[in-house]
């Protein structure tokens, strides 16, 4: 088939395993946004020039989210 991108056998399980831990990290980040302030806000995910960021806002004192 002309014109059709494909991606070698070979580089698939890599890619399955990246996306797999990605989804994983991602989770982890929503279960527990900041875990030294024992809180267990969902974090706001965001993509910044391709890599995943997590937004969090604390109040002043640093540790309570707003």
């Amino acid at each position: 088939m002309p014109n059709q991108s494909s991606v070698p056998f070979s580089r698939l399980r890599e890619m399955i395993v990246f996306t797999e831990g990605v989804k994983a990290f991602t989770a982890g980040l929503q279960r527990n946004a900041c875990p030294y302030a024992g809180n267990d806000q969902p974090a706001h995910l965001a993509w910044q020039d391709g890599w995943i960021v997590a937004e969090t806002r604390f109040s002043p004192d640093g540790h309570s989210p707003v």
